[in-house]
């Protein structure tokens, strides 16, 4: 039998009051408008910040439509994000990276890049997220975004050759589902599962590529909040 402390089952929810201590201490400093002494009695208090970092550490698995899949095929990729946190709201980046062999020649200006290249398809994904908190310490956070998608050959050198492929960008949208679990006062590790659609045209870079892709993501997540230190003066 597995047994959860009950700070482990509050996951995601945790005690956003002002903390108090029961001892007053003295206040002796100067006033910043006047210069004046300033004395009184407060208690030493402390309180959760509205403000985060979120870490995301996964993998991706992308699926291509048309002439893109025919080039770059469905592939996985590693996930490292980064998101700053203000409450339930998130604005952050992924980044997937991978590399894969293409399936089929293209050209780009005068250049064709054959199957005996070693391209890095890679994906910056600027988004901002909202969380809906659910019961059992489960969590839903649709995102909205952009992905920069680039491309570079890595073994140019033994080809004996320089690509120049234009990058391109497009819209995405999708939801992740979060599973947290508490490690300390106001820090947070969960698993996540995610689904996302790319809206990108890759048509801008090569008319034969198609339109769009669907991704499936999991991994894990850091999640911590800042914690802020006052006196609440007596009266």
């Amino acid at each position: 039998m597995i047994l959860l402390t009950s700070k482990i089952c509050q996951g995601q929810t945790y005690n956003k009051d002002k903390t108090c201590g029961a001892d007053t201490i003295y206040i002796d400093t100067r006033s910043l408008k006047t210069g004046d002494g300033i004395n009184y009695k407060a208690f030493s208090c402390t309180q959760v910040s509205h403000f985060g970092i979120r870490v995301n550490l996964g993998f991706s698995w992308f699926s291509h439509y048309g002439g893109t899949k025919k080039w770059i095929g469905n592939h996985n990729a590693g996930v490292f994000g980064l998101a700053l946190v203000y409450g339930k709201f998130n604005l952050g980046v992924d980044f997937k990276l991978t590399t894969v062999t293409p399936g089929s020649k293209l050209v780009f200006s005068s250049d064709t890049l054959t199957p005996e290249a070693k391209l890095n398809p890679i994906k910056a994904v600027f988004f901002t997220g909202y969380s809906i908190d659910l019961k059992n310490n489960f969590s839903l956070e649709p995102h909205v975004g952009i992905t920069k998608n680039s491309f570079y050959v890595i073994n140019e050198k033994e080809l004996n050759t320089s690509f120049n492929i234009p990058k391109v960008y497009g819209l995405n949208s999708g939801v992740t589902l979060n599973k947290y679990f508490r490690l300390k006062e106001f820090q947070f590790i969960s698993v996540f599962f995610s689904y996302n659609y790319g809206f990108t045209n890759f048509k801008k870079i090569n008319p034969n590529l198609g339109k769009g892709y669907s991704e499936w993501s999991c991994g894990l997540s850091y999640k911590v909040f800042g914690k802020r230190s006052f006196h609440e003066r007596l009266n």
